[in-house]
């Protein structure tokens, strides 16, 4: 007998299995007593069992997005969403991975108000996934180094001097986004200006 099915042996594992065929047709993989952390709307907290902790989001940050003069928009729990649709009071957003096919779709869906003094977001669709890891200065770093590389008023400035410049103002992010990122993406933009012209 191999060490794997020893372990399903020596845990009952087996025996729980045939039960909760028996019962309700799926499978328990585990049954560790860790909380598990999930996001879910606020018409969902009857439906989640007592040992899993609700977190949801409660506010959001406005980030500049990859495209040039678009946003993202980035919740407390670091869930990104893209805007859908403006209503008369409030923006719909969806989350990131609607746009993204080269990842599994998620279906999560939040509202924000159109004030944008009033920053809090209320989740509709909860997401399916746990949040991404990402670095919240890269956008900002990203959209200065845009900036500067596509300002008429330099242009005989190199893109090794912008970026030297602004890694000074944005250091953490500088981490993350290289010289060569800079390089193919000014030239990039230029490109794209002088086709627009």
């Amino acid at each position: 007998m191999d060490s794997q099915s020893q372990h399903l042996i020596d845990h009952n594992y087996i025996q729980n299995f045939k039960e909760e065929i028996n019962v309700s047709n799926h499978i328990v993989d585990h049954d560790y007593a860790l909380p598990v952390i999930m996001s879910v709307s606020d018409n969902d907290d009857k439906d989640v069992p007592d040992d899993v902790i609700v977190e949801k989001p409660k506010n959001y940050r406005i980030l500049p997005g990859i495209q040039r003069n678009t946003k993202i928009y980035v919740d407390n729990l670091g869930y990104k969403y893209y805007k859908k649709k403006l209503l008369v009071n409030t923006i719909t957003l969806i989350c990131e991975r609607q746009r993204s096919p080269s990842r599994p779709i998620c279906y999560g869906t939040a509202s924000i108000s159109i004030d944008i003094s009033d920053n809090h977001i209320s989740i509709r669709n909860p997401h399916n996934h746990e949040p991404p890891v990402i670095d919240l200065n890269v956008p900002l770093l990203r959209n200065a180094l845009t900036e500067r590389g596509l300002d008429p008023t330099i242009t005989t400035m190199s893109v090794r001097s912008i970026y030297n410049n602004e890694i000074i103002w944005h250091q953490e992010a500088a981490k993350n986004y290289t010289y060569t990122q800079t390089k193919a993406r000014v030239k990039r933009m230029r490109r794209l200006r002088k086709l627009k012209c």
